[in-house]
Order: C-alpha cells, then structure tokens, then sequence
C-alpha cells in the first residue's frame, strides 16, 4: 500500500509538472501584452507543498501605434500594435494625410490627446522607449507644451510643432528607462492645451 501511494503521488507530480510545461509554451504563444501575476502559487499534490516557479511574462521588442484600431507591419518589417495601455485620453484619426521625416506615416495620423499615460507589464530590465509625435492639429509655436516622464526621466515643456520645426512633421524622442516593479510607466502632464502622442516603441536593451 505504502509502495502504491508513492506511485500515485510520483505520477500526479510527473502530471503536474507536463501541465505547467504546456502552460509555459501557451503563455509564450499569447499576444505580447498578456502577462502572469507575479505571485507565486502554491500546489497541494497528495501530503506535498509545491511552490511553483515565477514566471513572468517577457516582452519582446513592443511598438505601439497610438489610437490605432488595428496593427500594422511598417517598412522595416516591424509589426506595430494597436494602441493598447494607455491611461485616459481620446483617440483621433487625421485620415490619410502627409507626414515628413517618416517612411511610416500611419504611425502619425492617429493620435491620442488628453491622455495621463502609458501602463505597460514588462519584465524587469532596461529599455530604450522611443516617443513618437506629429503636430497634425495646431498650426503655431505656443500652443501646446506638456511634459513626459518616463520612469523617472523627464521631457519638459515639449512644444511639438516648434521641437519639430512645423506641422505635419515627425518627431522623436527617446530615454532610457529601467523598470524594477513589472510595469513601464509613462506619464503626461499639460501646461498648455492637451498632451497626445502618436506612437511607442519599447526596446529591451
């Protein structure tokens, strides 16, 4: 009896261990975004206590299109995602229009406004995070400055269409981040007319 005990106990955690290796290779197959809870779960097989292993989802290069409905491959073959992660806000769509200092204008003729950030589940680590803008609504210096910070490294006073040198024109800012608790967090406040952002790129280094 001793002897088929053990048996049965040795064949659940043999089971166990199959289901967690098949959940391992689901979680990589999902969507970049999806992630685990990084609190560690405990098992009861029989009398033992497993304490399973934190895994914690790592994301590959991300590249977000802000206010995008749908993704889409860019020039370079990288694949941008729809806008996901963001904190408030509104999305717009500018249509079909020209944008200069890009090969990939559709990145720029959507926009989110008036949004407050970003709250993206990333693993530890130290990112390059590349900002994109377009100033596809004010026509003049001095109508729209707001700030970014980006895990604790800020962008001050962003005047879009003076940064740029005009409208319609692409502009990129990048910082490096690290993050330490499992989400990057990006956050906009406006000193004068609304914050917006058209895309993010997000780059393990």
């Amino acid at each position: 009896m001793h002897t088929y005990r053990l048996l049965h106990r040795l064949a659940a955690l043999l089971s166990l261990s199959l289901l967690l290796s098949a959940g391992a290779s689901a979680a990589q197959a999902a969507p970049q975004l999806q992630t685990q809870r990084s609190v560690p779960a405990r098992q009861a097989v029989g009398d033992f206590k497993i304490l399973l292993p934190l895994m914690q989802r790592i994301i590959a290069p991300l590249r977000i299109d802000s206010a995008a409905s749908t993704g889409h491959t860019d020039a370079d073959g990288h694949l941008w995602a729809a806008d996901t992660g963001f904190i408030g806000g509104t999305a717009g769509n500018f249509g079909n229009i020209s944008i200069a200092n890009t090969t990939d204008p559709l990145i720029y003729q959507t926009e989110r406004y008036q949004l407050t950030g970003y709250a993206l589940p990333v693993a530890n680590g130290t990112y390059s995070v590349t900002l994109h803008f377009a100033e596809n609504y004010q026509t003049a210096a001095g109508k729209r400055r707001f700030s970014i910070n980006v895990e604790g490294t800020s962008i001050t006073d962003l005047d879009v269409f003076v940064a740029a040198g005009g409208s319609r024109i692409a502009l990129l800012r990048t910082v490096s981040a690290t993050v330490s608790d499992g989400v990057l967090n990006i956050d906009f406040s406006a000193s004068l007319g609304d914050t917006m952002i058209d895309g993010l790129e997000v780059i393990p280094k």
